[in-house]
């Protein structure tokens, strides 16, 4: 019999649209409860916590309200019900993990370093190719030379712009696989 199998969203980027703002900005009161959806992945969320085992996992300022704040959008977006571990913004996500003999948990993440941790872990990392991270970061010289820099992400992806069933197939596909 295989393992179970255990999803983690990440919040910001993934389920929450992230744009560039300041560290000043994100600490303001009410900014993460004022978040832009993404509605197809809260679908997926919604769609595959029917089946499986699913929470958001969040890393959150420690401080008076971005706990709250992040409740907020999950609440006001039909999330609500979904189990969320918040973690606090210094720490690694990997020491919030549970089981690992019997389960199988997939990270599905926006940010390459959190995914390769969970890699080097053996557990299985997905990438969110967002609005911002799916394009090439640019680099410009003294000479003022731009220059392409690709994402460096080899593993298993999914993007903003696959649909909701492409998106759940490829990451029941990568954690059935896992699982076995």
């Amino acid at each position: 019999m295989g393992k179970n199998i255990s999803f983690k969203f990440d919040s910001d980027g993934v389920i929450a649209r992230w744009f560039d703002a300041s560290i000043e900005e994100t600490h303001q009161k009410g900014y993460f409860a004022e978040r832009e959806l993404e509605k197809v992945m809260r679908d997926v969320v919604l769609d595959l916590a029917k089946d499986y085992d699913v929470e958001i996992f969040t890393k959150t300022y420690v401080d008076d309200h971005s706990k709250e704040d992040k409740q907020t959008f999950y609440n006001n977006n039909g999330l609500g019900n979904i189990k969320v571990t918040y973690i606090p913004i210094d720490a690694n996500k990997w020491d919030y993990v549970g089981d690992t003999k019997d389960t199988v948990h997939v990270l599905i993440d926006d940010y390459k370093e959190n995914l390769e941790d969970w890699r080097e872990h053996g557990q299985v990392a997905i990438k969110f190719f967002n609005q911002k991270n799916r394009l090439p970061k640019v680099s410009v010289d003294e000479n003022g030379v731009m220059t392409l820099i690709p994402d460096s992400w080899t593993g298993p992806s999914v993007d903003y712009r696959m649909s909701k069933e492409d998106i759940k197939t490829a990451l029941v596909a990568f954690a059935e696989a896992a699982a076995a």
